[in-house]
């Protein structure tokens, strides 16, 4: 009879503790996922590209590409905080570029990419 009332008190401790764990896990998980999705807000910024190559300039952003002619400018789609890419041609946009150039935006609102 003791071990019944012993094992049966001991089992309810376990099934306290284990619910509070739970529970503190939870309350952990929300306030990660909450201070996470503070964390990947993303503000839009005006980003305004100037092509200074004799060639043609791609500029890949939010899964588009935007082809600016050579000693030409062209605003395109931009977020912060983010990084972004352009590749450089030496003639038209396509083929094998010579490189490629990046940029990661800042908080102003304004910004401008000079390519060279």
């Amino acid at each position: 009879m003791k071990n019944d009332k012993f094992f049966g008190k001991k089992s309810a401790l376990y099934a306290l503790v284990a619910a509070t764990a739970a529970l503190g896990m939870a309350s952990v998980n929300t306030t990660a996922q909450a201070a996470g999705s503070i964390g990947t807000a993303m503000k839009s910024v005006s980003l305004k590209v100037n092509n200074n190559t004799n060639g043609c300039v791609r500029a890949y952003s939010m899964g588009q590409h935007f082809d600016i002619p050579a000693h030409r400018s062209a605003s395109i789609p931009a977020a912060f905080p983010n990084g972004y890419m352009a590749s450089v041609f030496k003639y038209g946009c396509g083929g094998q570029a010579l490189g490629n150039r990046w940029y990661t935006t800042n908080s102003n609102t304004f910004q401008t990419w000079n390519i060279y």
